[in-house]
């Protein structure tokens, strides 16, 4: 078994890092958003008294709407899941061809997967909240 080294091309690396730092963007505008919507509803949810006696029931839910930068985030995870898709096929070949990866695209790789996890994440605690 050789050990020879090999690397995602250069293209792919760039469009990684970039898809990794556009992600952040995700978090940075869509929590404050939940946030401010959390208190507004907390704010308004007090319980009303029906005139009939029973309860009145307020069905108003926090609604997330990011704007284009948190919009930006979430396409870059999407793009993410693709990218680590393709980026992990490649590292699956180019294993079982005796190769090793390179440091760069170890940690592209690693960073993509990173930011997936995070964007990801967070979506899923905001839901569950």
């Amino acid at each position: 078994m050789t050990h020879d080294a090999a690397a995602f091309p250069k293209p792919m690396v760039i469009a990684g890092w970039m898809l990794a730092g556009t992600m952040l963007l995700y978090p940075i505008e869509a929590v404050p958003a939940w946030l401010e919507a959390r208190r507004a509803l907390e704010a308004a949810s007090t319980p009303v008294i029906a005139p009939t006696g029973g309860l009145q029931f307020d069905l108003r839910t926090a609604i997330i709407h990011c704007g284009p930068v948190g919009w930006a985030g979430s396409v870059a995870a999407f793009l993410g899941v693709a990218w680590v898709a393709i980026a992990g096929g490649l590292w699956l070949y180019h294993r079982s061809r005796g190769y090793t990866l390179v440091r760069s695209s170890k940690t592209a790789l690693a960073a993509v997967l990173a930011g997936v996890v995070v964007v990801f994440g967070v979506q899923a605690s905001i839901w569950r909240l």
